[in-house]
């Protein structure tokens, strides 16, 4: 199998799982029967199940395919994504450090910080850090698929956080 269709084809699970297992329907089910630290445990070895193997597959065969386009050269756009890295990466840090608003575990605090530019700073900051990554690296295929699953899995992701608010 192509190994661009692989690496999509290990999102679309890893998605689907986060989506299925984090559902309101089904959540507090199995919370119910296992515990907190118990559903935690089950969503993070699922999610790893699926995680690992697409880095390990991308990461074996990186520059795999035809070549689509390479934009690390032009002027400036280094030290752009240099610097939208360093916000992806304030980002990452801002939704871990602090309860998201969002959050259905959390108590909810009020939006103060980056909370109040995006509710879901985690997502943005992983979205934007595969989206940055397309600009500088020779993208391929595998590069396209891999890189190219972390901006749509962030707007799937936050849709469905969002819709989890609602339904609470």
């Amino acid at each position: 199998m192509d190994v661009a269709l692989t690496i999509g084809a290990l999102w679309i699970a890893f998605a689907a799982t986060h989506i299925l297992l984090s559902s309101v329907r089904l959540r507090p089910r199995l919370v119910g029967a296992l515990g907190d630290r118990g559903f935690l445990g089950l969503y993070s070895l699922i999610a790893l199940a699926t995680f690992v193997p697409m880095v390990w597959l991308y990461f074996g065969h990186k520059h795999a395919g035809p070549h689509l386009w390479y934009l690390g050269s032009l002027p400036g756009v280094r030290w752009a994504v240099y610097l939208g890295m360093g916000v992806a990466f304030a980002l990452v840090v801002a939704g871990n450090a602090r309860p998201s608003p969002a959050s259905l575990t959390a108590g909810r605090p009020e939006a103060e910080g980056v909370l109040r530019v995006t509710r879901h700073p985690l997502f943005m900051g992983v979205g934007l850090f595969g989206l940055l990554h397309l600009l500088v690296v020779s993208v391929n295929a595998a590069e396209l698929a891999f890189f190219g699953g972390f901006p749509l899995f962030t707007l799937i992701g936050c849709h469905h956080q969002d819709l989890r608010k609602l339904a609470s």
